[in-house]
């Protein structure tokens, strides 16, 4: 798994799959995206602008630990 953070943007990415076998976005939610490969399976997860709702500080020092 990796988590990266965008300080410009403010979206976390989660990314869980292989990136090569990706084929689709779909917004579940607002502000939540979700990237699938060609069987439907979930590799990654965004969460655009998450500075919003975390503190942008808290986010990146968050990410920092976890790398």
């Amino acid at each position: 798994m990796k988590i990266s953070y965008d300080e410009r943007s403010r979206g976390l990415f989660i990314s869980f799959g292989d990136p090569s076998r990706y084929r689709a976005s779909k917004e579940v939610a607002d502000g939540v995206v979700v990237d699938f490969d060609e069987n439907g399976k979930a590799l990654a997860v965004e969460l655009e602008d998450v500075g919003a709702v975390i503190e942008p500080s808290d986010v990146s020092a968050f990410v920092r630990r976890i790398k």
